[in-house]
């Protein structure tokens, strides 16, 4: 039981799949509906090439006893020490920016599906003493938290879809012909801007005991993730077609109270709001992990500890002042910039990062020679 704050490489990807169900629920059925149309289900499908090629890069450069040991020192490695600092800079304010988005959507959405009229405090202040708590603990806890969960989210998530097949109309989901490519290929951008924040955990480096062996698990979570988010776009699109799920500002919670058998229950919808809340704490502490681990190497401080309460009251005041309202965050949220910034910071420049540190060290064995 002491693993002297380390976590395994499988936990790594277990809480990296656990904090994409809350973003991923909430954007990529508007957007890849948005994007691809009556082919935006397929959106998943074409992103998971690109996540699996992302996770490769890493997995990779953080390979051999010279490789670096989180995404800091591969910085260093590549752009010295300057460049490191002012790469942590974006990068811890950018966590900072997506930490308060998603403490402010948690607090959204139970406002906008069960308590309209109570201040939004009521809701931020449980959740980040929540936060607070785990964050002074240790990460290992946390990782076996999300092993757990993610266990009750893939029945839930199974049982769901059966649910949905009856109300699943082939006609909202096909033809779909070798002229929709450029579709399938914009509604990948939505899956690509939530996987690829693989790489923030990155920075996680130092607690990860066994760097080496990323690359085993690659496989399973590509198939996995590819899986659940293929079947929520079917069970959605399929069910209400395209251009009502465009419209909706909730579509995978609104499409649940559709289903037939899904009324015969009466505590379905609290069960699948209370899951809902579970996965936005795991999102909100885990870009609370990553923030505080970011502040570590910038500041180089030797302990991740004193940074629980600043980033605890930044979220307070961020989840606050990010939006004021629901539809301002989802419009923010959509917006073909922020996707564009996310993706850039988040895939293309840390591919850029492997490449250069893969070069300069293939140099340096080669002038050794």
């Amino acid at each position: 039981m002491l693993n002297n704050d380390k976590i395994s490489a499988r936990q790594v990807f277990v809480v990296f799949v656990m904090s994409t169900f809350s973003p991923a629920t909430r954007l990529l059925p508007s957007l890849c509906a948005n994007y691809g149309g009556v082919a935006g289900w397929l959106g998943p499908a074409a992103a998971g090439a690109a996540l699996a090629a992302l996770m490769a890069a890493m997995a990779s450069m953080f390979k051999g006893s010279a490789a670096p040991r989180d995404l800091s020192d591969a910085f260093e490695a590549a752009f010295g020490r300057l460049g490191r600092r002012a790469a942590l800079s974006v990068y811890l304010l950018w966590t900072l920016l997506l930490y308060f988005i998603y403490i402010r959507y948690y607090a959204e959405r139970l406002m906008g599906t069960t308590f309209p009229n109570v201040d939004i405090r009521f809701f931020l202040i449980p959740m980040l003493v929540l936060v607070f708590i785990a964050a002074r603990g240790k990460i290992e806890a946390f990782a076996r938290f999300a092993e757990v969960t993610i266990l009750i989210f893939t029945a839930v998530f199974a049982v769901l879809f059966i649910c949905f097949i009856p109300s699943i109309k082939p006609s909202n989901l096909l033809p779909v012909t070798p002229y929709d490519a450029p579709r399938v290929a914009a509604s990948s951008l939505p899956a690509i801007h939530v996987w690829g924040f693989f790489t923030l955990f990155f920075f996680l480096g130092e607690h990860i005991s066994n760097r080496h062996e990323i690359g085993k698990y690659i496989k399973k979570s590509v198939i996995y993730l590819v899986a659940i988010a293929t079947a929520t776009l079917v069970s959605i699109i399929g069910s209400l077609n395209y251009k009502t799920v465009t419209r909706m500002p909730t579509p995978f919670f609104s499409a649940t109270k559709l289903i037939q058998v899904v009324r015969s229950f009466d505590r379905m919808e609290a069960i699948l709001l209370s899951l809902w809340v579970v996965s936005d704490f795991v999102t909100i502490l885990a870009f609370a992990f990553i923030a505080m681990n970011i502040a570590k190497k910038l500041f180089g401080t030797p302990d991740t500890r004193p940074f629980a309460s600043p980033t605890v009251l930044l979220g307070y005041v961020g989840g606050i002042a990010v939006a004021s309202n629901g539809l301002e965050l989802e419009s923010f949220s959509a917006n073909p910039a922020v996707i564009a910034v996310n993706i850039s910071l988040c895939t293309l420049f840390p591919l850029a990062v492997c490449l250069i540190v893969k070069l300069k060290t293939k140099k340096k064995s080669v002038v050794s020679r």
